[in-house]
């Protein structure tokens, strides 16, 4: 049932042990809703990546999975900007925001899974958004809230691994080939620590 590539399994292996990072966080920040989704919705697509990657499944689940999981990753970016809208303007801004926000994840959910064969779109409105939580979780840092360094560190490392993968750098062999999405995992998996730091120093919030 694997896959023939040996780049595609290592892209596999290395999805699979960002899922399983990003589960660990989500139920570790069960009480922290906002952002135990985001790592869910991590591990969800993270998962489903792993097996879209690694094993060779009938055409029509693998579309499914990648249907899913672009979804996932919509979400996850919109869920991203709604943390950063909730920290720095309260509750009535993100119920402003959250509707425009959903649109525009199904927007571009609907684009990349039926309508476009190239994936830059999407990474363009995960670096829209992340520059977006940049810009915010500095202004926390420049204000001295607890943890928001350590967010801004995470999500410098975000934008690294999104450039990675869009722009199809880093290509290494260490015992296996890795390629720019095997890289891209690598990455992120680091960007996990900074965001475990930052988020453990929050105060708690549904």
């Amino acid at each position: 049932m694997w896959v023939d590539s040996l780049t595609e399994l290592t892209t596999a292996a290395t999805d699979l042990l960002l899922a399983l990072m990003a589960l660990a966080l989500a139920v570790f920040y069960r009480h922290h809703g906002n952002w135990s989704r985001v790592f869910g919705l991590l591990a969800l697509g993270a998962g489903l990546g792993a097996v879209a990657h690694g094993l060779a499944l009938p055409v029509g689940a693998i579309t499914a999975c990648w249907l899913v999981i672009y979804a996932a990753l919509a979400l996850l970016v919109a869920q991203f900007a709604l943390i950063v809208i909730q920290d720095l303007w309260g509750p009535a801004a993100v119920r402003r925001a959250t509707l425009p926000l959903l649109a525009l994840a199904a927007g571009f959910w609907l684009y990349t899974s039926f309508v476009g064969d190239s994936f830059l779109p999407f990474i363009v409105y995960e670096v829209l958004a992340m520059g977006f939580a940049l810009a915010g979780f500095s202004w926390q840092a420049w204000q001295r809230r607890a943890g928001a360094g350590w967010l801004v560190l995470g999500v410098l490392l975000t934008l690294v691994a999104a450039a990675v993968q869009a722009l199809k750098l880093f290509t290494f062999t260490l015992i296996w080939p890795f390629d720019h999405n095997g890289v891209y995992h690598l990455i992120q998996m680091v960007a996990l620590v900074p965001f475990w730091l930052g988020v453990r120093r929050l105060p708690v919030q549904r």
